[in-house]
């Protein structure tokens, strides 16, 4: 079964990797970049930690990083925890399976007034009723134009991959585009704001019960 991933790299990849291990084919066509956007500290507030959800934000928070460098980063898995000591982060924990376990685990640890370092095009966070947790956007996926192997690729896909609202609406932008036939394609949503921001029309539509590359694959083998 071919699997089309879309997202930016690394985390393409990474996707592709876990695809492969399912015993599946990923097809690799990022159709976005990631780039830093300029962010400036939040006035006044005391922070006692830095949440970090993905691996992009690391370097691009990186800039701003002398003004708190004893805050510890709790991250949401252990690939998003290397790239924060890679960027020069010190990381207190790593969550083992969503956001919310990062969370619990600075709840835990006493903390109680986060900063969290996001991208544009996020996906809101669980409540955390013992934290306050103020958001600042830090990079963004630029959209990238159609490859010239767009159509072939896509053809090829027994199911396209998207991890965001934005991505959704932007591959089916393109397939409108191109004028590929969406009723002739199955889309595998990361979650149901992803599935809504694909609208109609498809051949298949299915949502992931939660909003991780582990359970969006386990959806498409339940799928068939």
């Amino acid at each position: 079964m071919n699997l089309l991933v879309i997202r930016p790299q690394p985390g393409a990849d990474a996707t592709a990797r876990r695809i492969l291990a399912r015993g599946f084919h990923p097809l690799v066509m990022p159709l976005f970049a990631v780039e830093a956007v300029p962010w400036t500290w939040p006035e006044n507030p005391a922070y006692d930690a830095i949440l970090l959800t993905s691996a992009h934000a690391p370097a691009a928070g990186a800039a701003m990083l002398h003004r708190a460098p004893h805050l510890p980063v709790y991250a949401v898995g252990p690939k998003t925890a290397r790239a924060a000591r890679a960027a020069g982060f010190t990381v207190a924990a790593a969550g083992d399976r969503d956001v919310k376990a990062a969370t619990d685990i600075a709840a835990s640890h006493g903390r109680r007034h986060l900063l969290w370092l996001a991208g544009a095009d996020h996906i809101a966070l669980p409540p955390c009723d013992d934290l306050r947790i103020d958001k600042v956007i830090v990079y963004r996926a630029a959209a990238l134009a159609a490859p010239d192997d767009f159509d072939i690729v896509t053809s090829k896909a027994d199911w396209v991959l998207l991890h965001s609202p934005r991505a959704a609406r932007h591959f089916r932008g393109l397939c409108e585009q191109r004028k590929c036939a969406i009723d002739a394609l199955s889309i595998a949503a990361f979650s149901a704001n992803v599935g809504d921001a694909a609208g109609q029309g498809w051949h298949r539509k299915l949502v992931a019960p939660r909003a991780d590359d582990a359970a969006l694959i386990a959806a498409i083998m339940a799928a068939g």
